[in-house]
């Protein structure tokens, strides 16, 4: 255990970058609850900066708007150029997820906030709780990032889909809706989600919720490459 680290609760993520032959590590931070128990990170939530082999670090992404703590994190990708992508998850009060910031530094006051599916999903009449966000970086083309988006409900407990699924091709500038798998493809979003990019293709994902999924044309149509039922009751996939 490092020392430095011992508050930390949850880190979803762990990323290194090499800035000028320095290796400088992220670590994205969370709270959670388990078992009905909060579990708050110390100092806070946020992602961790360290350049010194993580004797010291510095939360670097800003507050959530209008809460005074910063955005958990649940996933980070850093492209073939250097960009930082992270995506957020909910806080324990369900503040602050389905976000998603961008930046070439990496340190404070460098981000750029991407929050137009969070909009969108707080505008819902059901579905309204904004949730974490799954990357898929493409290695060949480090202009493609994709994008998954869990939602959450209430019916006695949060639950989670997956109901969102967007691209950019432009380092992160834009962002665009594509076709998601399946309307069910994920509806164990809070833990059952991940996605992949091809190393040779930028069209070529897979997607995971319970199943996988995998598309050959950047997600205008999706392909269903197992089953979770078959399995669970002994038929195979």
């Amino acid at each position: 255990l490092i020392p430095s680290t011992v508050d930390f609760k949850y880190v979803t993520d762990i990323q290194i970058r090499n800035e000028d032959g320095n290796s400088v590590i992220f670590a994205a931070v969370a709270s959670g609850i388990y078992k009905g128990t909060t579990h708050q990170s110390g100092p806070t939530n946020g992602l961790f900066r360290s350049d010194d082999g993580g004797e010291s670090w510095e939360q670097v992404l800003p507050n959530i708007s209008g809460v005074d703590e910063p955005y958990a994190v649940s996933d980070i990708k850093i492209q073939s150029d250097g960009r930082i992508y992270v995506g957020t998850m909910e806080t324990p009060d369900l503040q602050g997820g389905a976000t998603i910031f961008y930046s070439d530094e990496g340190t404070a006051g460098t981000w750029t906030i991407y929050e137009d599916v969070k909009t969108l999903i707080e505008g819902a009449s059901y579905e309204n709780i904004p949730g974490r966000v799954i990357l898929a970086a493409a290695p060949s083309a480090d202009s493609v990032v994709y994008a998954l988006f869990a939602v959450g409900y209430e019916d006695g407990f949060v639950y989670y889909k997956s109901r969102y699924i967007y691209k950019t091709t432009d380092h992160g500038v834009t962002w665009n809706s594509i076709n998601i798998p399946d309307y069910d493809y994920a509806t164990l979003a809070w833990h059952a989600l991940a996605a992949t990019v091809s190393p040779d293709d930028p069209d070529h994902v897979y997607a995971g919720g319970l199943d996988v999924w995998s598309t050959l044309n950047g997600g205008n149509s999706w392909l269903h490459q197992s089953d979770w039922s078959l399995m669970y009751w002994g038929g195979g996939c």
